[in-house]
């Protein structure tokens, strides 16, 4: 029946109109839908299809209708990206394996497996832009990279004995960095609403390094603000106000030190 009514064209399909799409390519919703023009309408399973279309890691919610005679619409509601969780993976290899988490604003995952950025365009967020969202710099060993294992492995590092004879790390371990990222969330959940620019100015944060400390990058990424390696409100609400106070006056230094009581300039 099927074939006899594509042969007829009975409700040929020859338009396809998609809603709500700024992330995900169009073109990788009509290649996992099987979507063709020229199917019949009548025969096409759109629960089916929903559930597909459900599986990319960008979406939230779709809703197929047929439109007879002949137009598909699919109407998608994508997920929220505010943050980037760029993992630079401990290996045993030189080159780091960098990955990425995608988190809403409360920090929580979208998706929990990491991918790197090309991995996330091949599975249809082909115009992610790594600019666009506020990126966490951490550093996970490898087996450490799916975001649910994560409270797991830092139960297993917190109650590891290790030798005092071992040379420091550059790296601080799991646990403070799982430490400072649950603190970075829960600051920033407390900055006042006049504040809220805060991601408008900044690109990003380091948490990753044990001994120079927390790094926070502007937007324009000409300037680094230092934190120290202790993270509170004060020196976040402080790096906004010295920013500021740049861009005003029109100064140009790159490095910037807040985790003391007083802002230094320290190069310009």
């Amino acid at each position: 029946i099927q074939q006899t009514a594509e042969k007829l064209h009975l409700f040929a399909l020859e338009e396809i109109i998609i809603e709500g799409l700024q992330l995900t390519n169009p073109y990788q919703i009509a290649k996992l839908g099987n979507l063709k023009l020229g199917d019949s309408l009548l025969f096409l399973n759109t629960r089916a299809l929903e559930k597909k279309l459900s599986a990319l890691p960008s979406i939230e919610k779709v809703q197929v209708r047929r439109r007879y005679p002949n137009i598909l619409d699919i109407k998608i509601t994508e997920k929220k990206i505010f943050f980037l969780l760029q993992n630079k993976a401990l290996g045993t290899t030189k080159k780091p394996n960098i990955q990425f988490t995608l988190l809403n604003k409360e920090g929580l995952p979208i998706v929990t497996k990491p991918a790197s950025s090309q991995e996330y365009r091949n599975n249809g967020l082909q115009n992610m832009k790594l600019g666009d969202y506020f990126i966490i710099e951490v550093a996970l060993p490898r087996q450490n990279l799916a975001w649910n294992k994560l409270n797991q492995e830092v139960t297993e590092n917190t109650n590891t004995n290790t030798s005092s004879s071992q040379p420091p790390r550059k790296t601080m371990s799991l646990a403070r960095q799982q430490a400072r990222l649950q603190q970075f969330f829960a600051l920033i959940d407390h900055l006042p609403s006049e504040e809220q620019d805060f991601f408008s100015l900044f690109s990003g944060i380091n948490l990753r390094n044990e001994y120079a400390g927390m790094r926070l990058y502007s937007k324009d990424g000409q300037r680094t603000f230092y934190l120290g390696n202790e993270l509170d409100l004060e020196k976040l609400r402080k790096a906004r106000y010295a920013y500021l106070y740049m861009l005003q006056a029109g100064l140009h230094f790159r490095k910037i030190d807040v985790s003391s009581r007083y802002v230094h300039f320290l190069a310009s």
